[in-house]
């Protein structure tokens, strides 16, 4: 009794130790130990968990033969209950092991998705809008290929994806949102698309309050090439008229932002309600493009002088009071959402919460709406943001952009060869980054744990096997004496087999507990690789139901089949001739 209260207490110390270290240490002695330990109380709790419940139910009436039998066996037989804890030892090294190794390759394949994430990753020196426009060229309904682009802001690194193809072209590893697959995640950060128009003249209505000074309307819209560019209509005097204004949109074009300014855009003295709309492109009715923009007051980069925007009628009423520019943006208004690392959420609060009413050309303000455990390219550092909620009304120096293409492993050949007579090259494949990590030392170092790891839990039935042969003649005398006295040969093999299975099965829960306690107290605090950069995802300490499962198969066909052949054996030669010859 002290050396299993002293082996408890010590337990509880290195569990204490192992939460509340930091992760990410070097691993030690306790880390070794830890699953043994743990194996070795859960193993005592349970051999005696097994003799205290089999004495308490024999105390009761017997609801028959067989039951009765393996009751009490258990109950008076305590040395066949020793068994219970090599077993649960056993069990639980080859559960933290095939934990482990299934854990280390989830991690090599996080830190392949963060260095390489897509099948095939090219590098591009064109700017982002352009390589934005080739993957849309190449590929316009968004199946193999992404433009992406890592961008240094003031605040941090920031991975730019075209999000909408995020789920078709990259590789995300699911570890990264536990919960959240890749859609999720596009869903989160994308925002509709701002409203378009086709055609070369605006017409614009524009009612201007009576009291107020002329007012020019400010529109920044993007061709379909990705170019930017602002349109000036107007000047608007007080009262309601409408102007015409040239524009290169036969190809089409989105309009992004709306600000009533002075001439030439410059802050102006607005006070009163403003009226916009109708709209008309070439003679057509455009109102859509205001009534349906879902548009909102600009937070940021200019001095804001509105005070409220709404829908009625064919356009937008706007109220404002002050001097500056009433800005409007199409449905980016506020923060911009982004997934960002799990190292990076505090940085973008404190930027949310200090933004600066100028911030050409800065990180945009951001709202953290996913956490991940890592980023395309960047890892926990880095912060995910959609290209369009990134640039929409909004000027970006696309120069400091590192600009890569990522496609899928079905892309055609025919893309492939376009992308490269484009001046791309093949920086780095998911496959060949996988493998690297693969053929780490440490990686062969876990296989060969997993290898040992199996190798003791066959030790360990082949002990079961020989201290069951041990036990075998006087069980086969208890098995005889029982068929003499009328019990029939059918309630004895039942009675030895509850026996056994109730023994071993106590020992294999036992043991399937303590090395998934185990794998969830250690993995995360130790080094299951080696860690070459900053940006490369931390092991995630998980237990995965599909592979507790199959251990549990396997321990159970291995013990089951155990107890089966041992109630076979005994009962196949228990004879009443047994019992004369052991008289003699």
């Amino acid at each position: 009794m002290l050396g299993a209260l002293a082996l408890v207490a010590l337990t509880a110390v290195l569990v204490g130790a192992a939460l509340t270290r930091p992760a990410g240490g070097a691993t030690d002695a306790a880390d070794l130990a830890l699953p043994l330990l743990i194996a070795a109380v859960l193993g005592l709790g349970a051999a005696g968990g097994a003799r205290a419940a089999a004495r308490a139910l024999a105390r009761r009436p017997a609801r028959g033969v067989a039951g009765f039998l393996a009751v009490r066996a258990v109950a008076r037989r305590s040395v066949g209950t020793l068994v219970v804890l090599p077993l649960t030892i056993a069990i639980a090294v080859v559960t933290f092991g095939a934990g482990t190794f299934d854990a280390a390759g989830a991690w090599r394949a996080s830190v392949a998705a963060t260095q390489a994430p897509a099948s095939t990753v090219w590098s591009s020196e064109l700017p982002m809008s352009e390589a934005v426009a080739l993957t849309h060229r190449l590929d316009p309904d968004g199946r193999w290929l992404m433009a992406t682009g890592t961008w240094n802001a003031q605040d941090g690194v920031y991975v730019v994806a075209d999000a909408p193809r995020l789920s078709a072209a990259s590789v995300w590893d699911p570890s990264w949102t536990p919960g959240h697959g890749v859609d999720d995640v596009v869903g989160l950060i994308t925002r509709p698309s701002p409203p378009a128009l086709t055609g070369t003249r605006l017409r614009l209505g524009l009612t201007v309050p009576r009291a107020a000074e002329e007012v020019t309307v400010e529109m920044r819209l993007r061709t379909a090439g990705g170019d930017t560019f602002n349109a000036y209509v107007g000047p608007f005097p007080p009262g309601e008229t409408t102007s015409t204004e040239r524009v290169p949109c036969e190809d089409g074009c989105t309009i992004e932002g709306l600000a009533l300014a002075g001439p030439a855009g410059l802050p102006t003295e607005l006070t009163g309600d403003y009226v916009i709309g109708p709209l008309e492109v070439d003679g057509r009715d455009a109102s859509e493009v205001l009534t349906g923009g879902d548009w909102h007051l600009v937070g940021e980069g200019i001095t804001q002088a509105a005070q409220d925007v709404r829908v009625e009628g064919p356009g937008l009423v706007v109220t404002a009071a002050g001097t500056g520019k009433a800005g409007l943006t199409s449905g980016a208004g506020g923060l911009r959402p982004v997934v960002a690392g799990r190292e990076a959420v505090d940085r973008l609060g404190r930027v949310a919460a200090g933004a600066a009413t100028s911030t050409v050309g800065g990180p945009p303000p951001s709202e953290a709406v996913l956490v991940a455990e890592s980023v395309p390219f960047l890892g926990p550092e880095g912060v995910l943001i959609d290209y369009a909620v990134l640039t929409t009304n909004r000027t970006v120096y696309e120069e400091e952009f590192e600009v890569r293409v990522l496609a899928a492993a079905d892309t055609p050949e025919r893309v492939s060869t376009e992308l490269a007579r484009q001046g791309l090259t093949v920086e780095r494949l998911f496959a060949q980054e996988r493998e690297r990590l693969d053929s780490t030392a440490y990686a062969l170092a876990l296989r060969l744990y997993l290898v040992a790891a199996v190798l003791v839990l066959l030790m360990a039935v082949a002990g079961l096997v020989v201290t069951t042969a041990i036990q075998l003649p006087g069980r086969r005398m208890d098995a005889a004496a029982l068929s003499v006295v009328g019990v029939r040969r059918r309630s004895v093999l039942l009675a030895v087999g509850v026996e056994q299975v109730v023994v071993l099965g106590a020992a294999a829960v036992a043991g399937l507990l303590a090395g998934a306690a185990a794998q969830l107290i250690v993995l995360g605090r130790i080094t299951l690789g080696q860690v070459e950069e900053a940006s490369w995802p931390r092991v995630v300490a998980r237990v995965d139901p599909a592979l507790l499962s199959v251990t549990a198969l396997v321990v159970a066909v291995l013990l089951g089949t155990v107890a089966l052949l041992s109630a076979w054996v005994t009962v196949r030669r228990a004879r009443g001739a047994s019992l004369r010859e052991k008289a003699r």
